[in-house]
Parts: C-alpha cells; structure tokens; sequence
C-alpha cells in the first residue's frame, strides 16, 4: 500500500517531463487552436460570401426587370406625349426622356451587381474566395448608389403626384393613366435603390467581419 509520503516523493510525469518537451508540447497545442480557429474563420468567411454572391445574383434580376419595365413605360408615355397639345408636350417628353435614361442607369448597376458576384466566386491559388478589402469597398460603392437611386426615385414620384393632379383636372393632354407610368417608373427606382442598399450592406459586413477576425481595423 503506498504511503501518502511515498505518494509525494514520487516524481509526477509532468514534473519528470523534460522542459524543452513541455514547451514543445504547448506550442504544438497553441498551433492546433489556431489552425482550428483560422479553418472555422475560413469556412465562416466562405459562407458569408456565398450568401453575399446570392444576394447580388438576386438584386441584379430584380435591378433588370425594373430596367425593362422602365423602357417599356418610357415609350408609352412618349407614345401619349405625341397625342397632347403640343404646349404640353415639352414636361412630358422631358419625363419620357428621363425615364429612358434611369432605366439605362439601372442596366449599368445590373451588369456592376453581376460582376461584383462573380468576382466573389472561386479564384484557383487563393486561400479565401476573394479580397475581403474589395468587398467592403465595393458594398461602400453599392449603398452610395442605393441611396441616390432612393432619392432621385422619392423626387420623381412626388413629380408624378403632382402631374397627376394636372391630369385628372384636365389641364393638359395626358391622362392620368399616363400620369401613373411616372409613378411605377418612380416606384421601380426606389425598390431598386432599396435591394441595392440592402445588397451593399451585407458586402460591408461580410468585408467587416472578415477583418475583425483577422484583428485587421
């Protein structure tokens, strides 16, 4: 039976050890964690990415099919300006006019949301699927354009009630199912503006996240 004093004479395992092992074998514990760390901070990452890719694949058909109901309402209403009175056709052509040009507006921010979620796709040679600098960078982009599209959407629909107004007191040659294709062109910019704004926050975060990670400010 082995005393409580044989007991504490006996040399632990740990105090026998040699103390270059000892070090040798924390840092090769340290090591594990790290790696461990840095592959769930990968397979984090790679997630957030792959819902931020959706994210934009979704915004740029949303963004598309707001841009061809824009034109397709842009030569509606040019079609009606050309059967008003011709001291009412100017505002109403200019409106028309307009219109053209936000849905060319958003068929240029369409084709940037497609690039942009392209180019969060796989890259052979590369440890994570893209520069997280990037990302935060162009959700920076994204939320400025959101944010003019909101506006500039806002101003146009109150300009629609406005012409509205006109139509229905029949102090022009426009109808005001006319006056209306101004408000769903205005309609659309702001939900486009939204979708955009929404999609460029989640690039800011993910961008975000990542550098947190990486004890990056």
């Amino acid at each position: 039976m082995t005393t409580l004093a044989a007991s504490a004479a006996r040399p632990s395992a740990f105090r026998s050890a040699r103390p270059e092992l000892v070090l040798l074998a924390t840092l090769g514990l340290v090591a594990l964690v790290l790696v461990g760390g840095a592959a769930w901070l990968g397979a984090s990452t790679e997630a957030d990415l792959n819902r931020t890719q959706a994210v934009l694949r979704e915004t740029q058909a949303a963004v598309s099919a707001h841009a061809a109901a824009m034109r397709d309402e842009a030569a509606r209403l040019s079609a009606a300006v050309d059967r008003a009175r011709p001291q009412d056709q100017p505002p109403w052509s200019a409106d028309a006019r307009q219109m053209t040009a936000d849905a060319a507006r958003l068929d240029s921010l369409a084709l940037l949301l497609g690039n942009q979620a392209a180019l969060i796709g796989p890259h052979p040679g590369q440890s994570f699927r893209t520069d997280l600098t990037f990302v935060h960078g162009s959700g920076d982009a994204l939320v400025a354009e959101g944010g003019a599209l909101v506006a500039h959407g806002q101003a146009m629909r109150e300009h629609a009630l406005a012409m509205a107004d006109l139509a229905r007191a029949s102090e022009t040659g426009i109808a005001a199912g006319d006056a209306l294709l101004l408000q769903d062109a205005a309609d659309r910019l702001i939900d486009a503006g939204r979708q955009t704004l929404q999609a460029g926050k989640l690039m800011q975060q993910a961008g975000e996240q990542f550098m947190r990670g990486l004890g990056r400010p």
